[in-house]
């Protein structure tokens, strides 16, 4: 690693200008290609050029077992031609399709084995199939990121397992909104797909009308109480961050199921693909997984082995965060969607929003500015059925800059646009809680819930949908903290390699996650 630096250690403002420059033009001329890299690019060619319906490639399905069909039909979705573990594992796909023992599939495997491949293939196998089945992951972001891959449309597991439903009082007002589980009511039998399967949980859940005994047990639920031969397929990396309250990926594990009488076939992808090697932010991803192997504790956090990153490697090393900020609010105001800086902490988070925001709109003020885009970091609920989840990402568009004051928070009413799982605008207005917007606090705590609760009861109006009981919960988000980022990708991504704050496995593995973030461009910086 080399970094400019002066006598006393800290870039002088030559070099950092000559640094910035150098990182900008790498960045400038990924983003001029205009096309995704290594495996997604392939998934995406694949599914453009079709069936691959060439007699001379195809064998008449008449010569073929049913399973040896299945086999050649995802074959044939793939760009490159599969290896053993790739073989062997496109037969146990087979098997689990048309045998009727096991109900459940396990597909894992770690960064740049092949998963993304693999659930092309799978896909391209059903449509050719005219099988049902429905693409599902555990956050709107990670939908998005599956359908592009997949070229399919996706769903939440929330928007598709779930109804919302307005419990109302004696005198018709909306005392409660509750999610209930729907029932699967189809005739024909459907296979569900779960991508980012990883980040599901066990664990109750309360997200405002939001309440459930553990979203895997309500997907469990649903998919096998139905009265049709159902069956469920979970995709994930066992080495990224478990849901919380658990230490590992609990979904991707065969013994979760027994209690539920459920038996799993399980595929596991071990080595790293030949386009995938040579990316050296899957080999810092490698060398990562490889350290959570020391399980008594021994071995390196940031491991010696791995090729120290360069100029032409897709990795930097910057000094600190003010190089880190500069650089940030440059590559922001080429591409705002393109590029994210992680964290592990609220507290860094604000700190960097802070000071970027400063970068981009010096004369700003506390309000947001339009064109401005903040996450939601709490489930918005909109009319019928409608709701913008925790997670998803809201662009201002206007701000009635007139401020209320409601039990001794800031509000202020806005108006702006998100996107839905199809990628289509759909447009918002809310009132928005600005005292969140650079508080170091994940969210409201629950003496301000009560005292907010309090202060609405007999108000006029006072019901589930009250403006500010069901208010808009953002954050500035050019800075957010590992967890939220969970599920997406990003060209361009900070890592702010803080900690470790808890175990060594935990650390090890937001690094990983957070780091595996990128597609192309990845920035470690140091907390200071």
């Amino acid at each position: 690693m080399s970094n400019p630096s002066d006598s006393t250690g800290h870039s002088t403002f030559e070099e950092l200008q000559s640094q910035i420059s150098e990182y900008l033009k790498r960045m400038e001329e990924s983003n001029n290609r205009g096309e995704p890299p290594g495996a997604l690019k392939d998934a995406q060619d694949g599914l453009n050029k079709g069936p691959h319906d060439d007699p001379k490639n195809t064998l008449a399905s008449a010569e073929l077992g049913a399973m040896d069909v299945w086999v050649q039909r995802m074959t044939l979705a793939l760009s490159d031609a599969p290896d053993e573990e790739q073989r062997l594992a496109l037969r146990k796909i087979a098997e689990f399709l048309e045998g009727a023992d096991h109900r459940i599939l396990i597909v894992q495997g770690a960064a740049g084995t092949g998963k993304t491949s693999l659930m092309k293939g799978l896909v391209h196998g059903l449509r050719k199939a005219g099988r049902k089945a429905f693409l599902l992951a555990p956050t709107g972001r990670a939908a998005k990121v599956l359908a592009r891959r997949s070229g399919c449309p996706a769903a939440t597991i929330h928007s598709h397992i779930y109804k919302l439903d307005e419990v109302k009082d004696a005198k018709g007002n909306i005392k409660e909104l509750r999610f209930q589980l729907k029932e699967y009511d189809l005739l024909q039998p459907a296979l569900f797909v779960v991508d980012e399967a990883s980040m599901l949980g066990r664990q109750p859940q309360s997200d405002g009308a939001f309440r459930s005994a553990g979203v895997l047990s309500d997907l469990i639920r649903h998919v096998f109480e139905a009265p049709v031969n159902n069956k469920l397929i979970l995709v994930g990396d066992p080495y990224q961050l478990p849901p919380v309250g658990e230490s590992r990926a609990v979904a991707l594990n065969a013994e979760t199921y027994k209690p539920f009488q459920l038996e799993s076939i399980e595929v596991g992808l071990q080595v790293v693909k030949r386009q995938s090697a040579y990316s050296a932010i899957l080999q810092l991803a490698s060398a990562y997984r490889s350290a959570m192997e020391f399980t008594d504790g021994s071995g390196p956090i940031y491991p010696e082995t791995f090729d120290r990153p360069g100029a032409d490697s897709g990795i930097t090393e910057l000094p600190d965060t003010r190089t880190a900020a500069v650089l940030f609010a440059e590559a922001y105001r080429r591409d705002p969607q393109g590029v994210i800086f992680l964290c592990v902490s609220n507290g860094w988070a604000n700190t960097l929003n802070r000071r970027i925001r400063s970068l981009l709109y010096p004369d700003a003020g506390a309000l947001p500015l339009m064109d401005e885009w903040l996450m939601v970091v709490r489930n918005h609920y909109l009319k019928a059925q409608e709701f913008v989840a925790n997670g998803e990402m809201v662009q201002v568009k206007h701000m009635v800059e007139q401020e209320d004051q409601v039990a001794g928070f800031r509000w202020a009413d806005v108006r702006g646009v998100y996107q839905d799982l199809s990628g289509e605008d759909r447009n918002l207005s809310a009132t928005l809680l600005l005292d969140l917007l650079n508080s170091k606090s994940a969210g409201l705590d629950t003496v301000s819930w009560q005292r907010l609760w309090a202060a609405r009861q007999g108000g006029k109006g006072y019901n589930m949908r009250d403006p500010y009981l069901n208010a808009l919960h953002a954050k500035y988000a050019y800075a957010v903290t590992g967890h939220k980022a969970q599920g997406g990708e990003w060209p361009t991504v900070f890592v702010l390699m803080e900690g470790p704050y808890g175990t060594r496995d935990a650390h090890l593995r937001w690094l990983y996650t957070a780091v595996t973030r990128a597609r192309e461009n990845l920035f470690l910086v140091p907390p200071r």
